[in-house]
């Protein structure tokens, strides 16, 4: 039988690891239950290296970047204009243009394989089958299957049993 302070000692150590593995701040605490800021504790108090401040890029197109992009593609003999679609979501003829650029060739790709384990909204599920947006999961808990946006709002799902040689 571990103790709860080994059981700790093991998630601080698992979640160091992903750390310096370069995973973000909140996909770590997603996967091991905690704060970002005990992670961000963890590693000082370990003397790694502070990550950098500032944004990260995204790498999926939200719901509107995805309707820019087909708004763009259906321009024909220069109707509507890119002030006109620009207009439509409250924004500049050169931030659609940016948009556009940016996801014109993006392909979705499936993140998880059935029998994957992710957690959603602090809910633990297995996958069963996945697509690039959804995919149809069961509650580890209650076995009760549905179907979840893999990213929706500021939640997104993360996967929990991570392939990684042990360091």
């Amino acid at each position: 039988m571990t103790s709860t302070k080994e059981k700790r000692a093991k998630l601080k150590a698992k979640a160091l690891r992903d750390y310096r593995q370069g995973d973000p701040l909140k996909v770590i605490a997603i996967r091991y239950g905690c704060s970002k800021a005990s992670i961000s504790l963890w590693a000082q108090s370990a003397g790694l290296k502070r990550r950098k401040q500032g944004c990260r890029l995204k790498d999926w197109p939200d719901d509107t970047d995805l309707d820019i992009v087909e708004a763009v593609r259906a321009v024909r003999d220069g109707k509507p204009t890119l002030a006109e679609i620009g207009a439509r979501w409250h924004m500049s003829r050169a931030n659609v243009h940016r948009i556009y650029h940016r996801w014109k060739d993006w392909k979705p790709t499936i993140q998880f394989k059935p029998g994957d384990q992710v957690r959603f909204m602090r809910r633990d599920y297995e996958v069963i089958a996945p697509g690039p947006f959804e995919g149809k999961v069961r509650d580890l808990k209650t076995g009760e299957e549905r179907v979840i946006r893999w990213r929706m709002d500021a939640n997104f799902a993360v996967k929990l049993n991570v392939d990684r040689q042990e360091a």
